[in-house]
């Protein structure tokens, strides 16, 4: 048997640490507070999957609700683009009138040298109205070539912003079509 002065170090001993708890330490009671069941570490993974599922969903909302309208000024821009560019495509020359055609049964009620006269002027009007007409041409097609040029520019720019933007946007990589479904997404998040 230990010396009296042993047991009662000993029980010293066990008791300060539990009276240095404040005395909080009581036995659990099923009243008091539900136990918490163990997760197992796969119920453990699922959940961080969900709740990183949660919050991309919602980083997704808030991008999408940032960026819809800059987005969707874009898209009405590239199709005003697009618009614009088919109609410099449409768009076609437009002749001056010729001169009038001669008229031989009128001309016939002249003198000789008059008709000769008036052929002569009928034919300078007609070499005038072909030099104009040439040169009125050529300023025309180079004028719609540079229409033409800055329209596909644009176009050509607006798409490059919104592939930037979206890549997803497109129906394929070297299409202007909207993807539905993506678009659907974008005006209604």
């Amino acid at each position: 048997m230990a010396p009296s002065w042993l047991r009662s170090l000993l029980l010293l001993l066990f008791l300060v640490p539990l009276t240095a708890c404040g005395g909080k330490l009581r036995p659990f009671s099923s009243e008091e507070a539900p136990q918490q069941p163990i997760q197992t570490p796969e119920q453990n993974l699922n959940e961080r999957r969900a709740r990183s599922q949660a919050l991309r969903q919602r980083m997704e909302q808030e991008r999408c609700l940032r960026d819809r309208p800059g987005l969707e000024a874009q898209m009405v821009a590239l199709r005003q683009a697009e618009l614009e560019l088919a109609l410099v495509k449409q768009d076609s020359y437009r002749p001056l009138p010729p001169p009038e055609p001669w008229d031989e049964s009128k001309e016939s009620r002249y003198r000789l040298e008059d008709r000769e006269a008036d052929w002569q002027r009928y034919l300078q009007r007609q070499e005038d109205w072909q030099r104009r007409e040439q040169s009125r041409r050529a300023s025309w097609r180079s004028n719609h070539q540079a229409r033409l040029q800055r329209a596909q520019e644009t176009l050509n720019r607006h798409v490059q912003e919104l592939r930037v933007r979206r890549p997803d946007l497109f129906t394929g990589p070297g299409s202007i079509e909207f993807n539905p479904e993506v678009a659907q997404r974008l005006r209604h998040c």
